[in-house]
């Protein structure tokens, strides 16, 4: 039975479809997860770079399920529209290309980041993501991105306040803490991109053959 004639079967050779390739994508990228882990585990985790690192990020967490399930649906949908593989590939890696660097735009502002003042913010913790930092002068006026003072302590900071026009110090970062929930946020992101298309892609069918 040709299913795009009948449009009984249509929402389960679909199903079929696209299960087969999602369970195959969801273990075998969660085992290179697993091994990505164990390699960083085993060795310099730092060689490859820190926990917010593009590469580091989507390879080493659920996000890369994620992003492998989005880009499949992406995939399903772009061949029912055009109905032309070539194109449809050529279209799902230009969706997948722009939702990748959407996301790796924003990833940072997706869980709210620490915002610390005084001389804590000249040492923020080890391993931390530093998204802007900078002095506060007499006035009250925050300047980005200046480096006043950093890498001073004690009485050699005291003495570079008073040198200066500054009064404070402030940085905003995010913390090795936040690893997880940024990792859930842009995972149920993905995941609901993944949802839609495929929600798409049935509806499609359904329109087409109904």
């Amino acid at each position: 039975m040709d299913p795009v004639r009948h449009p009984g079967p249509l929402a389960r050779w679909l199903a079929a479809k696209l299960a087969v390739p999602a369970v195959l994508l969801t273990a075998g990228t969660t085992l290179a997860v697993l091994l990505c882990g164990w390699t960083r585990r085993a060795g310099d985790g730092e060689l490859a770079g820190g926990w917010f690192i593009t590469n580091v990020f989507i390879s080493s967490g659920p996000v890369a399920v994620a992003y492998a399930l989005a880009g499949l649906a992406l995939g399903a949908l772009a061949g029912l529209v055009l109905r032309r593989a070539l194109p449809a590939a050529a279209a799902a890696l230009a969706a997948a290309y722009v939702l990748h660097e959407v996301l790796d735009r924003f990833r940072m502002s997706l869980w709210p980041a620490v915002t610390t003042t005084g001389r804590a913010a000249l040492h923020v913790p080890y391993g931390s993501m530093l998204l802007e930092h900078g002095s506060v002068t007499a006035d009250g006026e925050r300047v980005n991105t200046s480096l006043a003072c950093v890498g001073t302590d004690g009485s050699a900071l005291d003495a570079c306040i008073r040198r200066g026009p500054w009064t404070d110090f402030w940085s905003t970062y995010q913390p090795r803490s936040h690893y997880w929930p940024l990792q859930l946020v842009e995972s149920g992101l993905l995941l609901t991109v993944a949802g839609l298309a495929t929600a798409a892609a049935f509806a499609l069918l359904r329109r087409r053959h109904g």
